[in-house]
């Protein structure tokens, strides 16, 4: 059997009004430990219900205005705007950005925010050109980073940075505007630089399936804590179901590893668990678990 994530994200625009948000689907695969197969392992997420949206960032009606306002402004070869940079369509000072409760396209003041800060909220801070404010949705405080907006996988950094972040409307109807994930470790966490984040594993749709990577909140339950959301769990851990050597069905934070020679890398007395093919490959690495005893 297999598990599903579905991560959710809510834009924090500043000034935007409404929420709108963004997803990224896919299935997963199950786990296996020391040859005993699991009925269905739990990603991240895995218990199906959606990361919470976060709430708005700032107050008030919609400060954006179109690209009639301020005069006659240069060729846009896109409409109303232009989301990557070097935008156009937006008068000097204003942005092209989404509309928080139409899912369009809009122009808006600039913000300062670099693209992997801190926005929104109370920090009351609104995204640089080319990024949007969303909550990373999940655990307590809300979180909320710049994502950059992308067109294709090739705008994003590293392997695990996918242009793979679908954007919805406050409907929940899909728009075509996506934006990358970011690409993180999820042994170290390391790309993952925001406070109290840790690195989550997505995957696409497809086909073809393919995994990636994303900042999400993080918890503090470490090897053998119960748990039922990824949030739950510590950097470095992920929330994960599967039936061990006793036939007993566990879901507890468990440590990620990768694979040496095919077999996880993990401590002694640590119950090694790997995934049944699509194994969770991130460039040169394949991911694996290591489970209490």
């Amino acid at each position: 059997m297999a598990w599903e994530m579905v991560k959710r994200l809510a834009i924090v625009g500043v000034g935007l009004g409404a929420t709108v948000a963004a997803c990224a689907t896919g299935t997963g695969a199950d786990l296996d430990d020391d040859g005993q197969t699991g009925s269905g392992a739990d990603g991240p997420g895995s218990t199906g219900t959606q990361m919470n949206n976060g709430g708005m960032g700032g107050t008030g009606n919609s400060t954006s205005t179109d690209s009639g306002m301020g005069g006659m402004l240069p060729p846009c070869d896109e409409d109303p705007c232009k989301l990557l940079p070097p935008q156009c369509g937006c008068p000097s000072g204003e942005m092209c950005t989404i509309n928080g409760s139409t899912g369009g396209r809009v122009c808006a003041p600039e913000g300062t925010a670099a693209i992997g800060e801190v926005c929104g909220g109370t920090s009351g801070v609104n995204c640089a050109p080319g990024a949007l404010c969303v909550s990373l949705g999940g655990g307590t405080p809300q979180i909320s980073t710049c994502r950059e907006f992308c067109t294709d996988d090739n705008q994003c950094a590293g392997f695990g940075g996918l242009c793979s972040l679908q954007l919805q409307d406050a409907q929940m109807n899909p728009i075509p505007d996506k934006m990358c994930s970011e690409n993180c470790d999820l042994v170290s966490n390391s790309g993952c630089t925001v406070p109290d984040t840790k690195c989550w594993i997505l995957n696409d749709a497809g086909p073809p399936q393919r995994f990636f990577t994303g900042c999400g909140n993080a918890g503090t339950g470490t090897l053998g804590t119960a748990c039922t959301e990824e949030h739950d769990c510590a950097p470095g851990f992920g929330c994960l179901s599967f039936t061990d050597g006793n036939n007993q069905m566990r879901e507890e934070c468990c440590r990620w590893t990768t694979l040496n020679n095919g077999t996880p890398t993990c401590g002694g007395g640590e119950i090694g668990l790997t995934f049944n093919a699509p194994a969770p490959t991130i460039g040169t690495l394949t991911y694996a678990a290591c489970a209490a005893p």
